[in-house]
Formats: C-alpha cells, sequence, structure tokens
C-alpha cells in the first residue's frame, strides 16, 4: 500500500496577508483612487454579433467635453487578453476596438471624462 505523503501547502489553511484588509473594508482598489487630472473611461459595446458597424456618431459626446475613439482611430494591432498565457497556445487574434464585432458585447467604441458619471453620459450619447 503506498504511503500518505505530508505537503506544505495543499491541503493545508493558507492566511491571506490581504484578507482581514478586505473583509473590513479598509483596502484600497483601484476603483478607490482619484489621481490629479484623471480621466474615467466607459466603452461602447456591440449589441450585435457577427456585425458591421458602419458609422458611429460621436458628436454629442464630444460637446460634453468627452474624449472619443473609433476602430479607426486605433493601431490595428492583434493582441492576446488573456491574464495567464501559455506560449505555444497563445493566439494574439483580438483587436481593442473593432468595426466587425464576432460577439455581442466586444468593444467597438470608448469614451473618457472627467468623472464617472460624465463618461457614462457620453457613453449614453454615442
Amino acid at each position: 500500500m503506498a504511503e500518505k505523503r505530508e505537503f506544505r501547502v495543499l491541503g493545508k489553511r493558507t492566511i491571506r496577508k490581504d484578507g482581514v484588509a478586505k473583509v473590513t473594508g479598509r483596502e484600497v482598489f483601484a476603483s478607490d483612487m482619484d489621481l490629479p487630472n484623471m480621466l474615467h473611461g466607459r466603452v461602447l459595446k456591440s449589441p450585435h454579433a457577427h456585425a458591421r458597424v458602419k458609422a458611429m456618431d460621436f458628436t454629442k459626446a464630444e460637446e460634453m467635453g468627452a474624449v472619443t475613439l473609433a476602430p479607426e482611430e486605433i493601431p490595428d494591432v492583434m493582441y492576446c487578453p488573456r491574464l495567464v498565457s501559455v506560449p505555444a497556445a497563445t493566439y494574439r487574434d483580438w483587436r481593442v476596438l473593432t468595426d466587425k464585432p464576432h460577439y455581442v458585447g466586444e468593444p467597438i467604441g470608448a469614451v473618457a471624462a472627467e468623472s464617472e458619471e460624465e463618461a457614462q453620459r457620453a457613453l449614453e450619447a454615442v
């Protein structure tokens, strides 16, 4: 019969260094930060799959003072959005913004403004 092995980590209770700060609400997350001259962004997502975006009107958003981005304003560089990747299985097959969305929710445009509320209003104006 095989001997039972003792592991140092597997099956052991792990104490997270940031656990107490997170459960007590003291941990600071990126969304909690407010830096000087910081802009807040929102991404316009496609409501349709396998579509072609013929035009987007950013006029109202720009009149509100928002900065806008369309697919044609971004270099056509493919990238891999996966956080963890294995070189042999990593495919650079995504664009930051596209005018040919493959799935519902694929990013097709973006806006940025001085507050989260302004950014949301600008997004809704596109």
